[in-house]
């Protein structure tokens, strides 16, 4: 009957650099108490594991994403557990409307810092007083000039009021106008019976970066126009 021996342990020897047989082998250096295997070793008593030359990343086969070194599993996160990608937690995160993502101190203690456009490059303008006219050309009532530092989407919102006297025919036209060339709201008020109405509205526009001006203006199509406590505000919103 052939019997299968177990051939004895080699280890390399500290002395000569070659091998020898040694049933129980030693370890070749006291001071250094670990197990090691191409460089990479279990220190210790513990389950550290640790690059012994620092030559070379120690790697793991994921069933998932492949394989990855160390640096690139300490490195990157999951959305969920099924998540394909695995990524830099700034490369997850995505930006919506009106959402900036951003790196702070690269290289270093790094962050990110997340802000809203929302409520950035805001401008207002405003006017209590009583104003009239009995003139068919249009008076401008309220002007609001910007000088925006960034183009995108703006939300323009007014209001105003305003009145006329008693009778069928008495009528005022007021507008919104942007860079004095563009009508953004045109309207005619009839007859309010010598009482205040107030007129309120917004339009989303699309500006360039640098300055534009916003017009409430009113005119008289039949006897005196009045208006009052006129209001101007834009903001940016993406």
């Amino acid at each position: 009957m052939a019997v299968d021996k177990v051939k004895p342990l080699k280890i390399e020897s500290a002395s000569t650099g070659g091998t020898e047989d040694d049933m129980f082998p030693h370890e070749a250096d006291p001071a250094e108490d670990y197990l090691s295997a191409r460089g990479l070793a279990f220190k210790n008593q513990d389950t550290t594991l640790i690059d012994t030359d620092g030559s070379d990343n120690i790697q793991f086969t994921d069933p998932v994403v492949g394989v990855k070194t160390v640096d690139q599993v300490r490195s990157t996160v999951r959305v969920t557990s099924n998540d394909t990608t695995p990524n830099s937690l700034l490369a997850k995160l995505v930006s919506g409307a009106g959402v900036t993502i951003a790196e702070v101190n690269d290289g270093g203690n790094e962050q990110i810092s997340i802000s809203s456009l929302f409520g950035t490059d805001f401008f207002s303008n405003e006017s209590d007083a009583i104003s009239t006219t009995t003139n068919i050309v249009y008076q401008e009532k309220l002007k609001l000039s910007v000088n925006l530092t960034a183009a995108g989407d703006y939300l323009l919102f007014w209001f105003f009021s305003t009145k006329n006297p008693n009778g069928n025919s008495k009528e005022m036209q007021t507008r919104v106008e942007l860079d004095d060339t563009t009508t953004l709201t045109e309207a005619i008020t009839r007859d309010t019976k010598d009482e205040w109405v107030p007129t309120t509205g917004f339009d989303l526009i699309a500006l360039t970066s640098g300055v534009h001006t916003f017009d409430i203006d009113f005119r008289e199509i039949a006897d005196l126009a009045s208006i009052r406590r006129a209001r101007l505000a834009i903001w940016r919103i993406s």
